[in-house]
């Protein structure tokens, strides 16, 4: 494995070795890679990958797990000394892989993490991808174009909301997501309900658990039974490292999060890998409440924690514009006892100011107004500063939508607007908008 100072040059680069192979074998290779990263602690899946046979592992008595040690081998590789400044690329780029592949964050976590948009997350880690490429090729010397995978399953860019799920898993999240509702619900009646069923469990009688939780907090936005399970999924794979340490629980309110923080001292390592099933199934389910999870370890001995972040109650600002009273409080209506704050204004003037006062993270904008045409709003959003950043969602009666994706719009709503037509393109415009950070 070539010593860490030389990975730099190739993170710089993202060439190295590679500069002599043809474009169709590196591209090919990175989306081998990717699949096989994707699928790194999924054994059954990893077995298909074709980097099996490119990278030597087949012959061993265990392949999957070979490859396994041979794509953590060439991650930890880009490790740079500690003489790297944090904010140096090549710090960055090993950050980025261990985050995404060997801690197993979805992209929208990884770039909340380090604090980057999701456009350049997925582009910075393309080009990481392709420096770990190069660093394959220069180890096993590979000059011949990568055979074509053996599964059914395409790599991908694009983002994810977990780890990748079985297609009856998915099936299951997809029939939970479109079947039970979010509906507001207390951090306190969540926990009780955690515990309670904790309690029952093999570790109920032998592990301490301590909870924290700050009074005055709002309500949490949850779908009830994906929440509670993903909180006892992460309490139960915690639980045999507890040893003689409690298991100490901590809530706390975000810039838009309920934030649950379970903690756990003198782990040991190798916590987030061994429990990576467990933990990836409680992103998953998380995800269906547009919730987050964190795992971090850190100290000589390890102290291990998952920071889990649920929508909290009228904890996402987003800015109404409306010359019709009428309509303004019928939207202020159907946001009611959701994650979404209402901000509102008939006024067209005050919009700039207004989303700059409450960081607003989305526009939802009328395009008959008094004094400015709203398309011409939408240009000024679009190009200002404050703004420009910020989807704006079109909410009129004209059959206009091509026209508003046309002129920048990230979405369009026709005017009546139900409850259900207004949260779901909220929720997909927010997903898409930067996250303020807590």
């Amino acid at each position: 494995m070539p010593a860490r100072g030389q990975m730099h040059a190739r993170v710089m680069s993202g060439r190295g070795h590679l500069g002599d192979l043809e474009h169709g074998i590196r591209a090919r290779l990175t989306a081998d890679l990717r699949w096989a990263l994707n699928h790194l602690y999924d054994w059954p899946d990893l077995r298909h990958s074709p980097l099996l046979q490119l990278l030597g592992c087949e012959r061993q008595a265990d392949p999957a797990r070979a490859l396994k040690t041979v794509l953590l081998e060439a991650i930890e590789s880009f490790r740079p000394d500690a003489s790297v400044s944090t904010h140096a690329r090549a710090q960055r780029a090993y950050l980025l892989l261990r985050t995404r592949f060997v801690e197993q964050f979805s992209q929208k976590e990884t770039a909340v993490e380090m604090g980057m948009s999701l456009r350049n997350l997925r582009r910075a880690e393309s080009q990481a991808l392709g420096a770990l490429a190069d660093v394959l090729c220069a180890r096993f010397q590979l000059d011949q174009p990568c055979p074509a995978p053996t599964t059914d399953v395409a790599p991908t860019e694009t983002a994810e909301a977990a780890p990748p799920a079985s297609p009856a898993n998915e099936q299951e999240m997809n029939w939970l997501r479109a079947s039970l509702p979010s509906e507001p619900t207390s951090a306190d009646e969540l926990l009780h309900q955690v515990l309670k069923l904790f309690r029952r469990t093999t570790w109920g009688a032998s592990v301490q658990v301590t909870c924290q939780v700050r009074s005055g907090l709002p309500r949490l936005v949850v779908q009830r039974v994906p929440a509670t399970q993903a909180l006892l999924t992460v309490l139960v794979a915690l639980a045999p490292f507890a040893k003689e340490q409690p298991l100490a629980i901590g809530v706390s309110l975000g810039a838009m999060y309920g934030v649950i923080n379970c903690s756990l001292r003198h782990a040991g390592a190798g916590v987030a890998e061994k429990a990576s099933e467990q933990l990836g199934m409680a992103r998953q389910l998380l995800s269906l409440s547009g919730g987050l999870l964190h795992v971090a370890s850190t100290g000589a001995e390890m102290d291990f924690s998952v920071t889990l972040r649920l929508p909290a109650e009228g904890g996402t600002p987003i800015l109404f514009v409306d010359d019709n009273p009428d309509a303004l409080r019928l939207l202020q209506q159907l946001v009611g006892q959701s994650r979404y704050r209402f901000v509102g204004t008939s006024c067209p003037d005050k919009v700039l100011d207004l989303a700059q006062e409450h960081n607003v993270t989305a526009i939802v904008l009328d395009v008959m107004l008094p004094s400015i045409d709203g398309w011409d709003l939408l240009g000024r959003l679009r190009t200002h500063p404050a703004t420009q950043h910020l989807p704006v969602v079109i909410c009129t009666v004209l059959p206009h939508e091509s026209l508003a994706s046309d002129l920048g719009a990230s979405a369009f709503l026709h005017k009546p607007v139900t409850r259900n037509a207004l949260l779901a393109v909220l929720e997909r415009v927010t997903e898409m908008a930067p996250t303020p950070g807590d």
